[in-house]
């Protein structure tokens, strides 16, 4: 975000070097200018900590320019907060300078405030309208909360200075794939790749439109050509895994999926795709290991918990199956979810309580219904469930495989529940 302010900064410059040629000066320039002048070059040649030491003092002396140079000085160090600190006050001063409106929102968006930055990108583009880049990263905020009919309109209006800029198009697809809008969204991703046959996202974002819509021989195409380009595009290699293992492809799945772990090993995505590969192969063990480390790198994910369920149940496991689906409902509760998760969070603890209660009978072999039936009311009532007889008879038929394999680990499995 710094090539519009440090293009202002060198023409400014030039301006003055120019200026002071043209005046029949015979030595070099001395005074404020050239102070900045020796500071900026400090920052260009990455020597960071210079730069701000020698643009301390300016700045302190109210030079507008001295004082953006410090602030974007302060956010390539990682210090956001301090250069918000800085800009606010000048902000008040200069209410329609479109550079400290820009500085500020690049400050705020990196301090991770993002209301602010959002507030103060919206103001940078009143001010410049056909700013693209501010236009980006504003509209990537707003994809991230979701609000995509808000995005749009950010891209749209922007898209009427800039036509052919190829990133608005891909921020134009995605706004308008979050609207369930697939067929325009195609458009504006096909445009994006035509404008930029180069740039691995606009083939990134064509090939997740395309998955949506259904075409995955397509899709993996174009994930082809984003990681041609960027053969270590981590979000690529992720999807791409993902859309294998929905095509049954699960043994080529998982060796993109390890190229996606060594990329990123601190994805969760990338470890919850990595499962998915695995339990496609009966990899169970695989499967849980993949999941337990996504569960420790951000814990507290429903869909990780609900996953480990289900491998759980597989592999033979209900007592797994119950407490990771119990803790689903629990974690689902605490977001404030109702309703049809909640639901389903149900389903697969009653579905887990009545495989334990069946394989324990299978391994006991005393066929005796009655006692399965009790079984099953005993931990329903524990976990505050209910289920008609009828339910727990279908899911017993529907849950033979299940019951099964925990039958299997007769002499190996802990007791469910209470």
């Amino acid at each position: 975000m710094r090539q519009p302010l440090l293009t202002i900064m060198r023409f400014w410059l030039l301006w003055a070097v120019a200026l002071s040629v043209g005046c029949g000066a015979g030595n070099v320039a001395t005074g404020p200018s050239s102070e900045l002048q020796r500071a900026l070059a400090l920052r260009d040649d990455g020597r960071l900590p210079e730069a701000e030491e020698a643009l301390a003092p300016l700045a302190e002396g109210g030079d507008l320019l001295a004082i953006l140079a410090l602030a974007d000085t302060l956010m390539l160090r990682g210090r956001h907060s301090e250069a918000v600190t800085l800009l606010r006050p000048v902000a008040e001063k200069h209410p329609t300078d479109p550079e400290v409106a820009g500085a500020l929102a690049r400050a705020f968006d990196g301090a991770g405030r993002d209301d602010d930055a959002l507030s103060m990108y919206a103001k940078r583009m009143r001010l410049v309208p056909s700013d693209a880049a501010s236009a980006v990263r504003m509209s990537e905020i707003l994809l991230g909360r979701r609000e995509f009919v808000m995005a749009g309109e950010v891209v749209s209006n922007t898209l009427r200075f800039h036509p052919d800029h190829a990133q608005l198009h891909v921020q134009m697809a995605r706004s308008l794939l979050g609207r369930g809008r697939v067929p325009q969204a195609l458009e504006s991703a096909h445009r994006a790749t035509q404008l930029a046959p180069q740039s691995p996202d606009a083939w990134l974002e064509l090939a997740q439109v395309l998955t949506v819509a259904g075409e995955n021989d397509l899709a993996e195409v174009a994930f082809g050509k984003c990681l041609a380009i960027d053969p270590q595009h981590p979000e690529a290699l992720r999807d791409l895994g993902l859309l294998l293992v929905e095509k049954g492809e699960s043994k080529k799945a998982l060796e993109v999926l390890r190229r996606a772990i060594q990329v990123t090993p601190d994805s969760v995505q990338a470890w919850n795709a990595l499962a998915a590969a695995r339990h496609r192969e009966r990899d169970y063990e695989g499967a849980t290991a993949a999941l337990e480390q996504a569960e420790r790198l951000k814990p507290g994910v429903p869909q990780i918990h609900k996953n480990l369920a289900e491998v759980a149940l597989d592999d033979g496991r209900p007592g797994r199956a119950l407490a990771e689906a119990a803790r689903l409902r629990d974690l689902l509760r605490a977001n404030g979810v109702e309703g049809e998760r909640i639901e389903e969070a149900e389903a697969l603890m009653v579905r887990a309580i009545v495989v334990q209660a069946l394989a324990d009978e299978l391994c006991r072999k005393t066929r005796d219904g009655d006692a399965v039936q009790r079984e099953v009311d005993r931990q329903l009532a524990h976990y505050s469930l209910t289920a008609t007889v009828e339910r727990v008879t279908e899911l017993g038929s529907s849950s033979l495989s299940l019951v099964q394999a925990a039958a299997a680990r007769c002499n190996t499995r802990a007791k469910v529940g209470p």
